[in-house]
């Protein structure tokens, strides 16, 4: 019975401080992600995604900046 308590105990214990170990240093969550260094790469892909009329499905159309801004838009742009 002592071997189910301190195993319960240990479980609820690691349940707990898992998204504390998921932290930085700083507190910030980073769940994996690479961080931005604020320039992107030349050929880096840029989707968007469109509603066409009259069609329930989306349409994804991906392509890098510089064609999106041959094209007179910028998917960056807010």
């Amino acid at each position: 019975m002592f071997k189910v308590a301190l195993s319960s105990i240990a479980v609820a214990a690691f349940a707990f401080a898992a998204p504390a170990l998921a932290t930085g240093p700083d507190g910030a969550t980073t769940n994996g992600a690479v961080p931005d260094t604020g320039k992107p790469k030349p050929d880096q892909r840029y989707c968007v995604v469109f509603s066409v009329t009259g069609s329930i499905l989306p349409h994804k159309v991906c392509k890098t900046r510089a064609d999106w801004l041959a094209e007179g838009f910028d998917p960056l742009a807010k």
